[in-house]
């Protein structure tokens, strides 16, 4: 189900006509946001999601199932590339429902995790990142964000971080038909 002038979005999941087998899905990549460290809350404002160096940079990231023990380099890419479930292909800046957030499409290759995602086991997601903190307008914020990875996980430290599988089949979940209504009517 998809509505006029809006960003919601049913599930998004797709063949893959170039991966026999392999699936797109549509999700959430990272968005401007306040998480919680143990040393305090760490803000993400737009402009460092926004910057186009990072969204060029997001595409063929590697993506996994749970963050791998460490981050990605060219000691271990060979090693790692191998434990990767698919790749992200495209990501670009969307407000949606009043949030600005990094929204991408992941390349699933892994026929356990397409499983997952398909029966909504595997819900969210988080990047492994590099960023520099500094204090900006009195909080400790992250900029100049560097990706490494994303993953498929059930605990992201970023809750509003998810992929999208909203409906399964023809019928839509009554949560998100409240937020496709919702939606509507804000765009009107």
């Amino acid at each position: 189900m998809r509505f006029l002038n809006s960003n919601f979005l049913g599930s998004t999941i797709r063949e893959d006509s170039g991966v026999n087998g392999a699936i797109f899905v549509d999700s959430i990549l990272i968005r401007e946001s306040e998480l919680e460290y143990n040393n305090g809350t760490q803000s993400i404002p737009l402009e460092s999601i926004a910057d186009e160096s990072f969204l060029n940079s997001l595409k063929g990231l590697l993506v996994f199932n749970e963050h791998p023990a460490e981050m990605v380099s060219v000691d271990n890419f060979n090693a790692l590339s191998r434990k990767s479930i698919g790749s992200i292909v495209d990501a670009e800046i969307r407000n949606m429902n009043g949030d600005n957030v990094v929204y991408g499409t992941l390349r699933i290759a892994d026929t356990s995790l397409i499983d997952d995602i398909k029966n909504k086991r595997i819900t969210g997601g988080s990047m492994g990142y590099y960023a520099d903190n500094i204090m900006q307008n009195g909080k400790n914020t992250q900029v100049h964000l560097k990706p490494n990875h994303f993953c498929l996980t059930n605990n992201p430290r970023d809750r509003g971080v998810k992929i999208f599988n909203s409906n399964k089949g023809d019928k839509m979940e009554k949560q998100d038909l409240v937020l496709a209504m919702q939606e509507v009517l804000n765009s009107q």
